[in-house]
């Protein structure tokens, strides 16, 4: 599941359907960040490491920027692949550094755990053999016969096994950090029983990639400045990503999965594309609700336009995937002529007057009038919309 928080580039933008697009700046700090994941990466394993680089973990880092302190304007550093290049690295603190290195070794490391337990129906080791059915693990077909072994191919055991010292290390790293590394390990097989379910919902369906991304986006609020405030926000806005991402990864491959017979949450539970479509915008809308929110109570705005609009990039994708006959319109806070705060002297909320993303109406707050109990915000607020126009 690895790929689908990719952003357009401004470049790429101009020739893709679409209007949601980096502003110089917010292109800018998005490539900081992740150029800052793979030298973090290359500092814990080496150069090898620094090819788990993924848009997934620069969103995280996005997110992070909003609520560590500590958290430096970019350097100029040399690329990790390229020495005499020089590229931009947004510094991260070390517990930061460490810790986001230590998750992606280990979520790249569950992955490869996923895969070998979709492609190798013989095996009987990775999942419990009370558990295991009559067809073997890891079949997860339509009518329970075996998917071909393509997965097992020899560059995916040598990646297990490259991945292996690394794997150990980031273990240990997580533990002493307090994060769950349990339940990171134990996802792939609690997605396989959620798929065996033969009653299953894309509620249960989700339920294994919301629970590991709760935690994960959790673990910003132990390294932020007010971790007690902090917390809940941040694991809202982590299970609504773990649910989108999810979704997305069923939208985009439910073509393939037809034609191998793969299993696909969208296929097995019979959803219908509108319903999916609503689902899937729901879960951003929520994301976007949790992501206002974790920047008002982080104090720290500077990069919350890069992660808006990877939130509307991925809006725009759902749309083209499922067509503009599914998805007409997409609500406000989802779409390119949604705004950004530049140069506020004031702490918006997620629910004012001059609110550019007009959270007001989302379901986190039912819809209010001007400023209500939860806002934080002061008069006189400039928040504007992208044109220039005033909210």
């Amino acid at each position: 599941m690895f790929g689908h928080l990719r952003p357009v580039s401004r470049r790429r933008g101009k020739r893709t359907a679409g209007n949601a697009r980096f502003a110089p700046a917010d292109w800018a700090a998005y490539r900081a960040h992740y150029c800052a994941g793979c030298h973090a990466l290359h500092e814990f394993g080496g150069r090898p490491l620094s090819l788990l680089t993924n848009y997934e973990q620069t969103f995280l880092l996005v997110v992070a920027s909003l609520v560590v302190p500590e958290h430096d304007q970019s350097e100029a550093r040399p690329c990790t692949a390229l020495p005499w290049r020089r590229v931009g690295v947004r510094p991260l603190p070390g517990p930061v550094r460490e810790g986001v290195s230590a998750l992606t070794v280990a979520l790249a490391a569950a992955k490869l755990r996923d895969d070998q337990i979709d492609a190798s129906p013989s095996s009987s080791v990775l999942v419990p053999k009370d558990d295991a059915p009559a067809t073997g693990i890891g079949t997860r077909t339509a009518e329970g016969t075996p998917t071909p072994d393509a997965r097992g191919k020899l560059h995916h055991r040598l990646a297990r096994w490259a991945l292996e010292k690394h794997r150990a290390r980031a273990e240990e790293v997580l533990t002493e950090i307090g994060f769950p590394y349990a339940l990171l390990w134990e996802t792939p097989i609690a997605q396989w029983r959620a798929e065996q379910d033969a009653h299953a919902t894309l509620h249960s369906l989700e339920a294994p990639t919301r629970a590991l991304s709760r935690e994960v986006f959790g673990q910003l609020a132990r390294w932020s400045r007010d971790p007690a405030r902090l917390d809940a926000p941040l694991r809202r806005l982590g299970e609504a990503m773990g649910a989108v991402v999810y979704l997305l990864d069923a939208l985009v491959d439910r073509p393939r999965d037809r034609r191998s017979g793969a299993f696909n949450a969208l296929a097995a539970t019979g959803t219908e594309d509108g319903i999916g479509a609503r689902r899937l915008i729901g879960h951003l809308t929520d994301a976007e609700a949790a992501l206002q929110e974790v920047a008002a109570l982080g104090g720290e705005r500077d990069d919350l336009a890069a992660a808006h609009t990877i939130l509307q990039q991925v809006a725009e994708r759902a749309q083209r995937e499922w067509g503009e006959s599914t998805i007409a319109d997409l609500p406000p806070s989802l779409s390119a002529e949604a705004g950004v705060c530049d140069g506020c002297d004031c702490d918006c909320c997620p629910c004012c007057d001059c609110n550019p993303f007009d959270l007001c109406d989302g379901p986190r707050f039912g819809g209010c009038d001007g400023c209500c109990e939860a806002c934080y915000c002061c008069d006189g607020c400039c928040c504007s919309r992208k044109d220039g126009e005033s909210k």
